[in-house]
């Protein structure tokens, strides 16, 4: 008889955030690589019955547990008492803390605990009385990078023998590009991919960008923000800095029309898990500036410039030669395309199943 694996798919909603996005991929490209195994993914929507494929070892279970609540710790268990499965995996933050099963967890990244500034209150409690615990009582980890799995052995202090890494990609082929038409954006523009968390360094890139804008002759230069609402840049310190285009929300066919059209992809970002965008970026030979710090060093390795996400100066430094130095842009464009090869979800997909049966053997 089959094994029988549980999968947590309340997350998946159609939205373009990571985590979400992360989780649909690796669902999606593992199911349709997994014949052995029965699968019943948990559901909070009908999203799921539209994007997964229509397979024999594959049934839903529709839930109304809430994400990330304290109701969930009751239903949960319930739910997995009445399924009985082999092994439990929640590709997000959450797990019941008391499962009757084997429990692989995916943690992502632990920045509300790296910079507690910058996150509501509410985090606070979560993380330490949920997220810390679960991560010592779960059989296995599995996180997006190397630095995170020592950031997660670290500050939940859990053997670092017990998570496993696997790593993000960026857009899949099946994506198809749409014009993203902005009025008055022109090709040539620096793109920001992010949002408006402090982390995500915006005010300080937009400050790098005017100083980078600045020292550039002969063409004009404006910036594409991604994730940032116009409210939020009109009500900012950089507001009286012009040419700043912001959207709140792209869909993916169109944010690969931003990519293609980019100059550069300016990502000073203070810490990231993995970092997306910058893959994204490469795969389609857009030059990166990117920061030196947390996992882009190790998940962009030598294909990038590298600045001082804490340095405006540095971070200015580097867009501006990236932008004007044909030979470094030559240079990283090569480069960019090799470093993503190391990427893939179908790659990614094998890991965790390799995962799964080491855990069920």
């Amino acid at each position: 008889m089959p094994k029988h694996i549980i999968i947590d798919a309340r997350v998946c909603d159609g939205r373009v955030h990571g985590i979400s996005r992360v989780s649909e991929q690796l669902l999606k490209h593992l199911l349709a690589l997994d014949d052995d195994h029965r699968y019943t993914i948990l559901c909070a929507n009908d999203y799921c019955d539209a994007i997964l494929p229509v397979k024999s070892n594959v049934s839903l279970y529709m839930t109304d547990a809430k994400l990330y609540s304290l109701r969930e710790q009751i239903d949960l268990p319930r739910v997995l008492n009445t399924l009985k499965p082999d092994l439990f995996y929640s590709p997000t933050f959450t797990a019941p803390y008391f499962a009757p099963c084997p429990v692989l967890v995916h943690i992502h990244d632990l920045i509300p605990m790296i910079f507690p500034a910058f996150f509501p209150f509410k985090y606070k409690p979560y993380y330490r009385f949920i997220v810390k615990p679960l991560a010592r009582k779960a059989d296995r980890i599995i996180t997006c990078s190397e630095n995170s799995r020592a950031d997660i052995a670290r500050l939940c202090r859990v053997d670092a023998g017990k998570i496993s890494v696997v790593y993000n990609a960026g857009f899949t082929p099946d994506e198809q590009k749409r014009q993203c038409s902005v009025e008055g954006l022109r090709p040539g523009y620096v793109l920001f991919v992010g949002n408006e968390m402090p982390h995500k360094n915006f005010i300080n890139a937009v400050h790098a960008y005017a100083k980078a804008r600045f020292r550039i002759t002969g063409r004009f230069i404006q910036m594409a923000a991604v994730g940032i609402s116009k409210d939020f840049y009109k009500q900012s310190e950089v507001k009286s800095i012009p040419d700043i285009y912001c959207m709140k929300y792209v869909p993916p066919g169109e944010l690969l029309s931003l990519y293609e059209n980019a100059s550069a992809l300016f990502f000073p970002s203070l810490y990231e898990g993995f970092g997306i965008p910058p893959v994204e970026a490469m795969m389609h030979g857009v030059p990166v500036v990117s920061s030196n710090c947390s996992s882009i060093p190790e998940v962009l390795g030598d294909a990038y410039t590298a600045v001082d996400p804490n340095d405006v100066d540095s971070m200015a430094d580097g867009l501006y030669n990236t932008i004007e130095n044909n030979e470094l842009r030559k240079r990283l464009e090569k480069k960019g395309f090799e470093q993503v090869k190391k990427y893939s979800w179908p790659k990614s997909a094998e890991k965790l199943l390799t995962i799964f049966r080491e855990m069920l053997s």
